[in-house]
């Protein structure tokens, strides 16, 4: 059945997002508060973020229009925004980051660790949604 195959497919890349996302957390040192790090890395297998994250796009943004069209356009905003001069961390986007864009008048590395990490999380929770509207659609 199709919502089946997609239903696997959604899982695959939310299991796969929650580890680039520790990925990330390690990576840009947030680990610091992360509790029991070693058993976590060892439990979880985090995924680089840097190096993942394009090839998990594609498949996730390929779902979302399937699936969620009403929210493409939210989801691939957090990834890049073509028409945005980034001055402001709260409109920076993923693909600034993993391109190297700086933020205009500011040198605040968090400020953009920040904005990627809230990104990045708001696109698990539309897939995340996504997936709950598939359970209650086969339920």
């Amino acid at each position: 059945m199709v919502t089946y195959s997609y239903r696997k497919q959604i899982n695959i890349l939310i299991v796969n997002a929650w580890r680039m996302h520790l990925g990330f957390l390690i990576d840009n040192g947030y680990w610091n508060w992360l509790e029991n790090i070693e058993v976590l890395i060892r439990k979880e297998k985090p995924l680089s973020f840097r190096f993942s994250y394009e090839d998990w796009y594609s498949k996730a943004i390929f779902l979302v229009k399937t699936l969620h069209p009403k929210a493409l356009e939210e989801f691939s905003l957090l990834y890049i925004n073509k028409n945005a001069v980034i001055s402001d961390p709260r409109i920076y986007t993923i693909s600034d980051f993993l391109f190297g864009n700086e933020i205009r008048r500011s040198h605040d590395y968090h400020a953009k660790k920040d904005a990627v990490k809230r990104n990045f999380e708001i696109q698990i929770k539309i897939l995340e949604q996504i997936r709950l509207d598939l359970i209650n659609t086969l339920s």
